[in-house]
């Protein structure tokens, strides 16, 4: 059986619950393969000679991966022949693993008059430029953002909005804007 746990790592196999209807007798050996993988590994085995068995952990140790097969090998004792293992359900535990990205927050300076490099005066409308950070937000489009000479491919997470004091013009804002960049891969 194939379970799809997107990028998650695996913690243990719990085959429990077995059904005994009389003495058990017998072998159970559990292998795993991840990513649609062909090799199956044994992960554990358990083996009951005339005892009602009531269940075995198999630790796995942690495995990332985005799909795991379980496969169940049941053996009748070579002894008793006359009853063999059957079980009724089995457990896969699995902890979801953090999304591990590179996160940047720019802090941009919003104002409809700006002084650069000591004399060119530059002009902008705070508003056009919120809004176009706010459309970019929901829109999820991939960026590029560059800082120096490396450029990454990013989207805008999320932003906040500090206005300080009103445009010139008396018709906005002036402010700082924190940009929160996530870098996608």
């Amino acid at each position: 059986m194939v379970w799809g746990i997107y990028a998650s790592f695996l913690l243990a196999l719990m085959v429990a619950g077995f059904l005994v209807l009389n003495a058990f007798a017998g072998t159970v050996t559990a292998y795993l393969a991840s990513d649609l993988g062909v090799t199956f590994t044994q992960i554990g085995s358990t083996t009951d000679t005339d005892t009602d068995l009531t269940g075995s952990t198999y630790p796995i140790g942690q495995v990332s991966a985005e799909s795991f097969e379980i496969r169940h090998t049941l053996a009748r004792s070579a002894s008793v022949t006359t009853t063999g293992p059957t079980f009724t359900r089995w457990t896969l535990r699995a902890e979801p693993a953090a999304n591990l990205s590179t996160r940047i927050q720019w802090p941009l300076l919003f104002s409809d008059e700006i002084n650069i490099d000591g004399g060119t005066e530059e002009y902008m409308v705070p508003e056009t430029e919120l809004n176009r950070i706010k459309t970019w937000h929901s829109s999820k489009e991939v960026l590029t953002a560059q800082e120096g000479t490396t450029s990454y491919p990013v989207i805008v997470s999320d932003y906040d909005w500090q206005p300080t004091h009103q445009s010139s013009n008396k018709h906005g804002w002036n402010g700082t804007m924190f940009v929160d960049l996530k870098v996608v891969s």
